[in-house]
């Protein structure tokens, strides 16, 4: 390399920011497909008590943002993901 050349920046890739593979494999690496995120693992591993605790922080907060505390149709799988934002960012990860 020579002087006027400037290192590229790593360029992270998109599921790096739910805390990569949940499970890695070496020989596979330069696959396109990475396969399921830790965040997706994390939120399929979602007790019924982390749900049932998520769910009370989203109505929470619908309470505050939209006045009403009525949970959408989709209300278990946001707590779920919910935990597992939870989770990554105790863990140290990006979420």
């Amino acid at each position: 390399m020579t002087n006027s050349q400037s290192p590229q920046p790593a360029r992270e890739e998109p599921w790096l920011a739910e805390g990569g593979p949940a499970f890695p494999v070496q020989a596979f690496s330069d696959m396109q497909f990475k396969g399921m995120s830790l965040r997706d693992y994390f939120a399929a591993h979602a007790s019924d008590d982390d749900v049932r605790n998520q769910a009370e922080v989203l109505r929470a907060e619908l309470m505050k943002a939209k006045g009403m505390g009525i949970l959408p149709d989709n209300w278990r799988t946001t707590a779920r993901y919910m935990h597992a934002d939870a989770m990554l960012k105790t863990r140290g990860g990006a979420a």
